[in-house]
């Protein structure tokens, strides 16, 4: 978590700049410092400060409760603060509890609904927890004409899990759109096109949106597929992001787009700070004279998101 913000000499360059100290978990249960400078001129540095070894994070507590002590009932969202301070011995504060809840419903751990005006959270069927399912490889492709925006996502999987699967989720930006409709998406699999009633909205978040994608067949253990999705945005902003429901081996986004803009993505870890750039970024024009981007990811985790902007 961030501390506080001074001007000191920034570690890197040694220029004066102001300094945000933040430490984040890493594997073993060590806990990363790292300090991230920021200068005048908007150039950012990090400087890494160490690490040591501590107990079991937040949020890790959080997943903990979920698995262990949630059933699958619905509660409000006082029920689950009262639950996280009993099973840990410790006082919480409402902005942990809904940081934590927003991370397990974007991790499909949780369900969130309304009902007459009050907001309640569910604990996922275990047979629709997406965590042992991994993507082989996903493709995100989107050409751009002003502010619409045609996309074509390709996914391929093999249900390594011991259960059968229908669905899979999907995480789009989103805007400002409505409703799921205004998307026209259109999906299919290897066994066809897949009826739009199969095409659903499981939740949205400021600037994005996770939707459920049912096959034409239920996808038994060590059974493979795949899922074409087609659709069309209208863009308001010059960014967007999108967290990932599930993990991927590959991941390769590209952009090719009537104008001169130029694209940037990143992937944002789990700590929600931290960034790193793709392993491949390529650039160039077409005969159109249409600009194009591509950018490649291995090994993404689920929860981490990716950030996009021109």
């Amino acid at each position: 978590m961030p501390g506080n913000i001074t001007e000191v000499k920034c570690k890197v360059c040694g220029e004066r700049a102001s300094v945000k100290k933040y430490s984040s978990k890493g594997s073993r249960s060590k806990a990363y410092f790292y300090e991230k400078y920021t200068h005048r001129n908007g150039v950012v540095h990090y400087f890494r400060a160490g690490n040591k070894v501590q107990n079991s994070s937040t949020s890790e507590k959080f997943e903990q409760m979920i698995k262990s002590k949630m059933s699958r009932r619905n509660y409000r969202f006082k029920e689950i603060k009262s639950l996280f301070e009993t099973a840990f011995g410790s006082v919480v504060n409402n902005s942990m509890i809904s940081r934590n809840l927003e991370r397990a419903i974007r991790s499909n751990l949780l369900e969130k609904s309304i009902e007459k005006n009050i907001t309640f959270y569910r604990k996922v069927d275990p047979s629709k927890v997406t965590k042992e399912i991994k993507i082989s490889e996903t493709s995100f492709n989107w050409h751009l004409s002003g502010r619409k925006a045609s996309i074509n996502l390709f996914l391929y999987l093999r249900n390594d899990t011991d259960r059968p699967l229908t669905s899979i989720p999907i995480a789009l930006p989103s805007w400002e759109l409505d409703s799921i409709e205004d998307l026209n998406l259109s999906a299919y699999d290897q066994y066809g096109s897949i009826d739009k009633s199969r095409i659903n909205s499981t939740y949205t978040y400021p600037g994005q949106i996770l939707i459920s994608v049912s096959f034409n067949k239920v996808l038994k253990p060590i059974e493979k597929n795949f899922v074409f999705l087609k659709g069309d945005f209208d863009i308001n902003d010059d960014s967007f992001k999108f967290s990932l429901p599930i993990n991927i081996d590959s991941f390769k986004m590209s952009f090719i787009d009537n104008q001169t803009r130029e694209f940037y993505v990143r992937r944002r870890l789990l700590d929600g700070i931290k960034e790193s750039n793709p392993e491949v970024v390529k650039r160039g024009t077409l005969e159109e004279g249409e600009s194009y981007t591509e950018v490649e990811f291995d090994k993404l985790v689920r929860g981490e998101t990716i950030v996009v902007s021109w």
